[in-house]
């Protein structure tokens, strides 16, 4: 499923006042880089914050950003963690923190996001518990209809992220097993940082 051919200015242009329609603050940007600097300027000092599995934010140095920052990034504690009770009490945790910072695998046109996973946490988050939402998503992820997203997900974005699952090890890769479709949301919940950068899945 190829994502639209429109040039990003005039894609980005057409799809903004979309996403404000349904509730969603949003932003557009060059460069992974500009993205990373929206992501941190949104989240105040000292703040918890969560982030959801996405190579869109590893590539842009967002997860490395939080690590070496004077927030409260629960992921650390996580991956830290050897015990698997105690990781998966603190994961359920993570879910209330009042900021979460994610991608999604496909927009619509209209301004509908979607996501897919595996686990489930980052779909969860995306849905409900966190205060504040940050959705980082390059422009190459936005397709025509909802239908178009469903199948992006499961023609482009699942069989990459299934080669690096089994790049890092686990031979089985990468599957779908819950959804998130953000159709709207309330007002200033969510906001949308928007690449012109071909990033991620």
């Amino acid at each position: 499923m190829q994502s639209s051919t429109v040039a990003a200015p005039d894609l980005a242009n057409r799809l903004l006042p979309q996403l404000a329609k349904r509730g969603f603050t949003a932003e557009r940007v060059a460069t992974g880089a500009e993205a990373r600097e929206a992501v941190l300027r949104r989240i105040p000092a000292g703040a918890r914050v969560m982030t959801g599995g996405s190579t869109t934010l590893e590539q842009i140095g967002v997860t490395d950003a939080l690590s070496a920052g004077d927030h409260h990034y629960l992921r650390v504690a996580i991956r830290a963690e050897q015990d698997p009770a105690l990781r998966h009490k603190l994961r359920v945790e993570a879910n209330t923190a009042p900021w979460f910072v994610s991608s999604v695998n496909a927009i619509t046109e209209d301004g509908v996001l979607v996501a897919a996973d595996g686990a489930g946490n980052r779909v969860a988050a995306l849905a409900f518990g966190p205060s504040h939402v940050v959705v980082v998503a390059s422009l190459h992820k936005v397709v025509p209809t909802l239908e178009d997203a469903m199948r992006r997900v499961r023609e482009v974005a699942l069989p990459l992220e299934s080669e690096r699952i089994r790049k890092a090890g686990y031979p089985g890769g990468s599957y779908i097993a819950k959804w998130t479709i953000l159709e709207r949301d309330q007002p200033g919940r969510v906001h949308v940082v928007l690449v012109d950068e071909p990033l991620g899945f």
